[in-house]
C-alpha cells in the first residue's frame, strides 16, 4: 500500500507514480523498463533509439535493436557503417562476423589495423605484413630494407632464407659475423677468414700477431721466420733446426776470423810503416833526455813557448808561407792525443801544422811545424789552441791557448780593416766607386760587383793588380793596392778631386778653364801614355773619361793623370794572340 509513497526534498511523504518505473521505493525508482535507464535523481529516462537496454546514459548501450551492433564505445551503430570493413555479418544481423583484410574485430565492429599489417587480431598485433615488410621472430613487421647481408629475396612470412659472405642466419635475419670472418655459423665461431688472417680455434687472427709467422695462405700460416716451421694445423710457428745454415754460419765465422786476423796484421804493418814515415818528418823525443826548457800549461800539457813570434821581429812577406817550430809535451802517464788549431777562422791568414794530429806517450814531446800564410799587409796578434784528449779515459777535450804575433812588409795586398768607405761617387758595369780613406790618404775605392770563385778569375785579377803595381809614374794615377779576400775584393787608387776631363767638359764652361791648363792636360796625358808605351804597354781605351784631373793650378808639375787600365795589354801578348784587340775600347775614340 506504500508502493507509490515517496519522500520528497521537504521530507514529506507524497503519493505518486514514477513513469516507466517497474519497481520503486520511498526514495525513488529502483528499476526502469527496457528502453529506459535510471538517472541520478532516481527517475527513468529514455535510451537512444537503437538501444534496447542502456545504463547510466542514453548512449551507453547494453544491447541493440535489429540491424545495429554494439560498438567498442558502447554505442549502437548501424550495420551500414560496416560496409567496406566487414566481409561477413553475423546471422542475426547484430554486427560483423568476419572483417576485411586490414581490419580486426573489436566487439561486433571492425577496427583498422596498423598500416604495416596486412591482417591483424589487435590494432598493433599483426598476423601478416604488407609488401616491403616481413614478420620478425617476435611477431612484429619490420622493413625489409633494414636487413643487411641477405642474399636473394626476403619472404614476408619467413624473412631471410640465405645470407651473404660475412653474415649468418639467425631468427629470420642475417647478422654480421665476428670481425675478419668471411663465414660463420654463429657470431663468435668462424668457419673461414679474410686474406692475411689465420683460422685458430674458430677465431680469425692476423698473421703478424702469430709469433714468427711471415706469410699466410688459405687461412693457414704458410711461411715462418728462419729457424721456425708451421705445425700440422697451420696456426703456429715452432722452432726448427736448419742444419745447412749452421754449416754455412760456421764457414762464415771461419772466414770472418781469417779476414779479421789479416786486417789486424795489415793494420799492424801499416802502423809500423806509418810510424817510420812519421819519424822521418816528425821529431818525437823523451822529455828527460832533452835540454829544452818546458813550461806547464796545465792538465799535463807542456810547451817550450807561450808565444810564437813570427820571423822574430822581421817583416813577413805577404802571401808566402813561413815556418815556425814549437815543442809540445805530455806530462801524464797515459797517452794523449794533441792537435794545434786556430781559435777561430781568420780571413787574413791561414795556418796548418805538421803533424796535424798526433798521439804522444807519457813523458814524451813532439816538435810541431807551424806553417802560416798571411794574405794581406797587416799586423797579426791572435791566439791559437792546443787541443788535447787523454786516451783510455772518459775525459772531455782540454784546450790551452798560446799567442801568435807578427807584422808583414808593405805590399799591394791590403788589409780591408784599414780601408774606410765614406760615400758612393759612381757606379759602372763591373764595380761601384767610393771615396774613402787609407792610412791618412784620401782614396778612390773600386769595389767589384761580382768576382767568380774560380782559379782563372783569381789569377786574372792577380795579374791585373801585378800590372798596376808596376805603373809607378807621376803621370799615372797612383795605385795603393787591392784586397784579395773573398766578398771584400776591391782596388784602392789615388783620388782625383776634380774627376775626369770628361766631367769638367760636362760641368764647366770652356771659359772657366784656361787654354794653358787645357794644353797642360794634354801634355800630362801624353806623358802618361808615353810612359806606358816605353814599358811595352798599350792602354787601348784612350778617352777623356780616363784622364783624371788632380789640380787646376797652372804652377804645379802634374795636373792630369792617366787611369783605367782594364783594357791595357802587353804588346808582345797582343802579337801572339790578336783576339785581345777585338771589341776593346770606346768606339767614338777608336782610330778607324
Amino acid at each position: 500500500m506504500f508502493n507509490n509513497i515517496l519522500l520528497n526534498s521537504s521530507r514529506e511523504c507524497i503519493n505518486t507514480t514514477i513513469e516507466k518505473c517497474e519497481e520503486q521505493n520511498t526514495y525513488g525508482c529502483k528499476r526502469c523498463s527496457d528502453g529506459y535507464y535510471l538517472t541520478t535523481n532516481m527517475k527513468c529516462s529514455k535510451c537512444d533509439d537503437n538501444c534496447t537496454i542502456c545504463f547510466g546514459s542514453s548512449t551507453y548501450c547494453m544491447s541493440c535493436s535489429s540491424d545495429t551492433y554494439l560498438s567498442s564505445n558502447r554505442t549502437c551503430q548501424s550495420n551500414n557503417e560496416l560496409n567496406g570493413t566487414c566481409l561477413q555479418l553475423l546471422a542475426d544481423g547484430s554486427g560483423c562476423g568476419i572483417c576485411n583484410k586490414g581490419y580486426y574485430r573489436n566487439g561486433k565492429g571492425c577496427e583498422i589495423c596498423e598500416r604495416i599489417c596486412e591482417t591483424c587480431n589487435q590494432k598493433d598485433k599483426c598476423i601478416t605484413c604488407v609488401d616491403g615488410y616481413f614478420m620478425s621472430w617476435i611477431g612484429e613487421c619490420k622493413l625489409t630494407t633494414e636487413i643487411k647481408g641477405f642474399k636473394g629475396e626476403i619472404d614476408k612470412e619467413y624473412g631471410c632464407r640465405e645470407c651473404s659472405e660475412g653474415y649468418y642466419l639467425i631468427n629470420k635475419e642475417c647478422s654480421k659475423c665476428k670481425e675478419n670472418c668471411t663465414r660463420c655459423s654463429i657470431k663468435n665461431e668462424c668457419n673461414s677468414c679474410e686474406d692475411e688472417y689465420v683460422l685458430t680455434n674458430k677465431e680469425c687472427i692476423y698473421y703478424l700477431d702469430i709469433n714468427k709467422c711471415k706469410e699466410v695462405k688459405k687461412n693457414k700460416c704458410w711461411k715462418c721466420s728462419f729457424w721456425y716451421g708451421t705445425n700440422e694445423e697451420g696456426n703456429e710457428c715452432n722452432k726448427e733446426v736448419v742444419w745447412w745454415m749452421i754449416i754455412v754460419i760456421i764457414i762464415i765465422i771461419i772466414i770472418i776470423i781469417t779476414i779479421v786476423m789479416i786486417i789486424m796484421m795489415v793494420n799492424y804493418i801499416m802502423k809500423r810503416r806509418e810510424k817510420k814515415e812519421r819519424e822521418k818528418t816528425t821529431t818525437i823525443f823523451k822529455i828527460t833526455q832533452s835540454n829544452i826548457k818546458f813550461i806547464s800549461l796545465g792538465d799535463g800539457i807542456l810547451t817550450n813557448k807561450k808565444e810564437i813570434e813570427l820571423q822574430e821581429g822581421e817583416e813577413i812577406k805577404v802571401n808566402e808561407e813561413i815556418r815556425e817550430l814549437i815543442c809540445i809535451g805530455n806530462d801524464k802517464k797515459e797517452k794523449m792525443k794533441i792537435q794545434i788549431s786556430s781559435k777561430e777562422e781568420n780571413e787574413k791568414y791561414s795556418i796548418r801544422t805538421n803533424p796535424n794530429i798526433i798521439t804522444i806517450e807519457g813523458g814524451y814531446a813532439c816538435e810541431f811545424e807551424v806553417f802560416i800564410t798571411i794574405k794581406c799587409t797587416t799586423k797579426i796578434k791572435d791566439k791559437i789552441m792546443i787541443i788535447s784528449k787523454t786516451l783510455n779515459k772518459a775525459q772531455e777535450e782540454t784546450i790551452k791557448i798560446i799567442s801568435i804575433e807578427g807584422e808583414t812588409e808593405i805590399s799591394t795586398r791590403l788589409d780591408p780593416d784599414e780601408i774606410k768607405e765614406e760615400k758612393k761617387i759612381g757606379e759602372g758595369t763591373f764595380g761601384i766607386v767610393y771615396v774613402g780613406e787609407f792610412r791618412g790618404n784620401k782614396v778612390a775605392i773600386k769595389k767589384m760587383k761580382q768576382v767568380e770563385e774560380s782559379e782563372d778569375k783569381k789569377k786574372e785579377f792577380e795579374k791585373e793588380v801585378a800590372m798596376l803595381d808596376k805603373f809607378r809614374n807621376e803621370y799615372i794615377i797612383h795605385f795603393y793596392g787591392a784586397v784579395f779576400i773573398p766578398n771584400k775584393i776591391c782596388m784602392v787608387t789615388e783620388f782625383a778631386e776634380y774627376g775626369s776631363i770628361q766631367d769638367i767638359m760636362n760641368k764647366r764652361k770652356i771659359t772657366e778653364i784656361s787654354k794653358k791648363i787645357r794644353i797642360k792636360f794634354m801634355i800630362d796625358g801624353a806623358k802618361g801614355i808615353s810612359y806606358l808605351h816605353s814599358n811595352g804597354i798599350l792602354h787601348r781605351d784612350i778617352k777623356p773619361d780616363n784622364f783624371l784631373v788632380v789640380s787646376l793650378d797652372d804652377n804645379i808639375e802634374v795636373n792630369c793623370k792617366l787611369t783605367d787600365f782594364g783594357s791595357a795589354r802587353n804588346i808582345n801578348m797582343m802579337m801572339t794572340n790578336m783576339t785581345f784587340t777585338k771589341g776593346i775600347g770606346t768606339p767614338i775614340y777608336t782610330v778607324q
